[in-house]
């Protein structure tokens, strides 16, 4: 997770903060808990739940492919286009990678998630007026690429 709210209700986005800035505690913009700050020497920079118990919109921690391809993706549209990360649309109760100029969502998925899954999340985006983008992780294009020539 790349964005958490502080401790003034502001949104922030690790992306276009220093390290050094990081004081006080954060906490999930959707169950609104306590995250904790990860930064070692090999993951990129991100916030985590302590635990993901009570987090409807976080299932699973993401992968260091996922939080990658998310920092670069951000950082490409940045230059041309409005981008958000990880913006909560309530009205769906989904929480897109990306949002880029409020009208494409982008999705990166680097674990399994089912087909019945991913349609009905295509279906609620376009439903209200959202184009998606999936991009798919090489484990996941593996799986499916197995399944199907069973």
């Amino acid at each position: 997770m790349l964005t958490a709210i502080d401790e003034n209700n502001k949104i922030i986005n690790l992306l276009e903060l220093d390290r050094k800035e990081l004081t006080g505690k954060f906490y999930c913009p959707s169950c609104h808990s306590e995250l904790l700050i990860k930064n070692g020497q090999i993951k990129v920079l991100h916030f985590a739940h302590k635990s993901l118990k009570s987090c409807n919109l976080w299932l699973e921690n993401e992968s260091d492919q996922h939080l990658g391809l998310k920092k670069i993706l951000y950082q490409w549209f940045k230059k041309t286009d409005k981008v958000e990360i990880e913006r909560y649309l309530p009205e769906l109760n989904q929480r897109p990678d990306l949002l880029v100029n409020d009208k494409i969502t982008i999705e990166i998925q680097c674990s399994h998630l089912s087909i019945k899954r991913l349609k009905e999340r295509t279906e609620n985006y376009k439903a209200h007026g959202f184009k998606v983008l999936w991009l798919m992780g090489k484990e996941v294009l593996l799986q499916s690429f197995k399944s199907t020539i069973k």
